[in-house]
């Protein structure tokens, strides 16, 4: 049997696929949930299988839609690198950057940064995924996106990880708390003060354990009235509204340091110093937009 792929309903496929919903996909594709169906019963009779299990709550792929998904992924990055390349030679930018980030990156940095590289290349659609480094990497794996920007690096045999740009993990306090006038804080005069922390699996919560832990201290001796908040856009706003002190990405508040809202203290082993690896395929790296949309993120810190 000769199979012809439709690249258009493979795009459909996949975004099914990751949203497990068709009204989902209808909204992000901007069509009627009639016509993904359409190309869907196109799909499933060009390859004469069924694709998709449509009996529970949440749509998902059958065996066969599990095999076809990872090559579509792969056919899609392959169409999308093809048009690169062709856009390159034409000496213009344009075409698709799909981008992974965490979530004091994605919320604070990076959309200043795409709506610069967008405005000086109109013909780039650029989407930014907000997720966790593992899952980032997974979806860079899987050609889900082209590049993602993760704290972590690793050994991977189809991946490069690049050094990005630093960030550091400070403490901070509003504006107007007494501490802010002291040249530094202690240990004990923080024991006295309600502390923001993120939740037990953030990277920024456990670089404070592990500057603790070197001084052979423990987070609820040196913090017993803390408090915990699930996101950074929380314990940032937290410290704005006086709620207590928090240790954040300095990249997450920056403007609000600029702009006093809130001032860093000098605290024992502050600032945490993390480096930021950029994470995609050789291809992508290699391509002119790629390695435009790379310069221009090693720049914006």
């Amino acid at each position: 049997m000769r199979i012809r792929f439709d690249l258009h309903q493979l795009n459909i496929f996949c975004t099914i696929v990751e949203l497990e919903s068709f009204s989902k996909a209808s909204k992000k594709l901007h069509l009627s949930q009639p016509t993904l169906s359409s190309h869907i019963k196109l799909l499933e009779e060009n390859l004469g299988t069924e694709l998709l299990d449509r009996s529970g709550r949440k749509i998902i792929p059958t065996r066969a839609g599990e095999i076809l998904y990872d090559y579509a992924q792969r056919i899609l990055a392959l169409s999308r690198e093809a048009e690169g390349s062709l856009n390159e030679f034409q000496k213009e930018f344009r075409g698709e950057i799909r981008v992974g980030a965490p979530p004091h990156l994605g919320e604070f940095l990076l959309p200043e940064t795409i709506a610069r590289f967008q405005s000086a290349n109109p013909k780039v659609n650029i989407s930014l995924e907000i997720a966790k480094a593992r899952e980032i990497i997974h979806r860079v794996e899987s050609r889900r996106i082209d590049l993602g920007i993760v704290g972590m690096k690793m050994s991977h045999r189809s991946l490069v990880f690049k050094p990005g740009f630093e960030d550091r993990i400070v403490l901070v306090a509003p504006a107007q708390h007494p501490l802010a006038e002291k040249e530094r804080v202690t240990f004990d005069s923080l024991s006295r003060e309600r502390i923001i922390l993120r939740e037990e699996d953030s990277r920024t919560r456990r670089a404070v354990e592990k500057l603790l832990s070197a001084k052979n201290k423990k987070m609820k001796e040196v913090f017993p009235n803390s408090i915990e908040l699930g996101s950074c856009s929380a314990a940032r706003e937290g410290v704005k509204k006086g709620l207590g002190l928090a240790f954040l990405p300095e990249l997450s508040i920056k403007e609000d340091i600029q702009k006093k809202r809130v001032r860093v203290l000098k605290f024992p082993g502050t600032p945490i110093q993390r480096t930021f690896y950029l994470v995609y395929p050789p291809s992508w790296g290699e391509s002119l937009l790629g390695k435009a949309f790379l310069a221009i993120l090693k720049k914006m810190t």
